[in-house]
């Protein structure tokens, strides 16, 4: 009976994961067909995030689970528990690290640049505005000067 249940349970996992891994597939695939045409993004863009979503849930669900998993055969001190548990801790810190690393970098890198694109003087836009249009009413109003002076002879 232990088997069996053993056996389901390892089915559904491999089902959920087919499961997720397609719908992060088929999601990939509508992304890639939105770029090449922008009106079709904002029809699939609910879907999209649908796929993504749900595909992102199952695959926690299923994390989840096997660290519960875990944790139960680490309780009752079943060999090579301790193993893989250690070996799950090594793997969680080397996936998170450079994660971390890259994460931080490109909010500094994006905060950055949007501040540097949006970084205008407003205060010297203006003052350079003012002084063109005032040069250019100058020379206006001398051009008038000459013609007026032309006319009255």
């Amino acid at each position: 009976m232990a088997i069996r249940a053993r056996k389901l349970r390892r089915l559904a996992a491999q089902l959920l994961t087919a499961l997720a891994v397609g719908a992060l597939l088929v999601s990939l695939a509508l992304l890639s067909k939105t770029t090449q045409n922008s009106e079709q993004f904002g029809q699939l863009q609910l879907l999209i995030l649908g796929l993504n979503v749900s595909g992102a849930v199952v695959l926690l669900v299923l994390i989840v689970a096997n660290l519960f998993r875990l944790a139960r055969e680490y309780r009752q001190h079943v060999m090579g528990a301790r193993l893989k548990a250690r070996m799950v801790g090594i793997f969680t810190v080397l996936a998170l690290a450079p994660l971390v690393i890259v994460y931080s970098f490109s909010i500094q890198f994006l905060a950055r640049g949007i501040d540097s694109w949006f970084n205008v003087q407003i205060e010297n836009g203006l003052n350079d505005a003012l002084r063109l249009s005032r040069s250019v009413l100058d020379i206006y109003a001398s051009e008038q000067l000459a013609h007026t002076e032309a006319m009255a002879e």
